[in-house]
């Protein structure tokens, strides 16, 4: 294990410092995952988690009314039926920038620079980065309802050859058809153009042959569901409607569309209908990934919680998720019996350090030793 920390420690060289944990997790966090995970046909999926924290100031009752919860966005990377955390923003809402909160913002000494954004800004803001970075490989673009992009970062998308897999509202409209006039130009008086359709009502309508039966069991979460799609034509920031996937999911045997799940996809026309049915439970392994870190993350309800440590903590657990995810991998069953935390607290030990301190590590892992044989003879008595 010494030499697979010590790739970690000799991968970031010094980029590991608590002031650049303020921002994105650095390009090399990036690289690591690369070497465990990375497939051709990657997944970069954005999750939103929401957390608690105390109400702010009620100087009226339209302050009341603002939303105050913050939240968490996440980047996800999965390749298969494995996930690995990729980076992170914090959403605040704008109540914590209104001249009521000033108290707030000051004990959570956020930097002068810190304005609102919204989440979906937040979410694109991370996906850009990442594919910038160009160290993650990756052919999709997953993104939940809850994160609601914009279409301008859709067409951004679609222009950069990247197929995206987007939930959306059962309410967007589309399409069966393009109009007349584009499939017809030489018409002497083109037929007006068929109007839009809500996509659950279109859903409604598919043949009954269209819905087909499926399941992973490498993603047991998923369970089992059926799944039609139909291409249809959907909109776009403002130019012409695009022809795209439209994807409905349902479980077995319900038959009420205001409970299905849809998704709109630019994937090309002859994509299998089984590969598209695997994206739309691309999720699974992230939520498991994003369970397992869920003791280790920060709360913004903790005594003492800076915008500054919140950053330092959530960045020292994804690091730490990616190195145990390497370490399952690369010795199976033979992998160390290590928690998040104690996996966390040893690259915090390591990585901001000058140079390499084996002694610093082989007595950590005593520790560790002793932890967990303290922890296995309780449980015995």
């Amino acid at each position: 294990m010494e030499s697979d920390l010590r790739r970690y420690y000799d991968l970031f060289a010094g980029a590991f410092t608590l002031q650049a944990l303020e921002g994105p997790l650095p390009s090399q966090h990036h690289t690591a995952i690369a070497q465990t995970l990375g497939r051709a046909d990657g997944i970069l999926g954005l999750i939103r988690h929401d957390v608690q924290a105390p109400q702010p100031p009620r100087a009226s009752q339209a302050a009341a009314a603002e939303p105050t919860q913050p939240a968490l966005m996440i980047l996800a990377y999965t390749a298969g039926a494995s996930a690995a955390l990729v980076d992170r923003r914090l959403y605040l809402p704008s109540a914590w920038f209104s001249a009521e909160t000033s108290g707030r913002r000051r004990r959570w000494a956020l930097p002068a620079t810190a304005t609102y954004a919204s989440a979906p800004a937040l979410g694109e803001e991370m996906v850009r980065y990442a594919i910038a970075a160009q160290q993650l490989p990756h052919r999709w673009v997953a993104i939940p309802e809850a994160c609601g992009v914009s279409l301008a970062f859709l067409d951004e998308l679609h222009s950069q050859d990247k197929y995206f897999l987007v939930e959306i509202p059962r309410q967007t409209p589309a399409r069966r058809y393009p109009s007349k006039a584009a499939s017809d130009p030489e018409r002497a008086r083109p037929l007006a153009a068929p109007a839009p359709q809500r996509v659950d009502t279109l859903a409604l309508r598919l043949p009954a042959n269209l819905w087909r039966p499926y399941t992973f069991p490498e993603v047991p979460a998923a369970g089992h569901f059926e799944m039609a799609a139909q291409r249809v034509f959907l909109p776009t920031a403002g130019g012409p409607l695009r022809e795209e996937w439209l994807i409905a999911r349902r479980p077995p045997g319900l038959f009420q569309p205001n409970q299905w799940c849809y998704y709109r996809s630019n994937a090309p026309a002859k994509t299998p209908l089984p590969l598209l049915a695997r994206l739309t439970v691309w999720h699974a392994p992230v939520t498991a990934a994003l369970a397992e870190c869920h003791s280790t993350l920060p709360g913004a309800r903790a005594a003492g919680q800076t915008w500054a440590n919140w950053h330092q903590q959530t960045a020292l657990a994804f690091v730490a998720h990616s190195c145990l995810s390497h370490l399952r991998r690369q010795y199976g069953a033979a992998a160390p019996a290590l928690t998040l935390a104690q996996m966390q607290r040893m690259l915090q030990l390591i990585l901001p350090q000058a140079d390499f301190d084996a002694g610093v590590l082989a007595a950590e892992i005593r520790r560790i030793q002793r932890q967990n044989l303290a922890a296995y003879l309780s449980q015995r008595d």
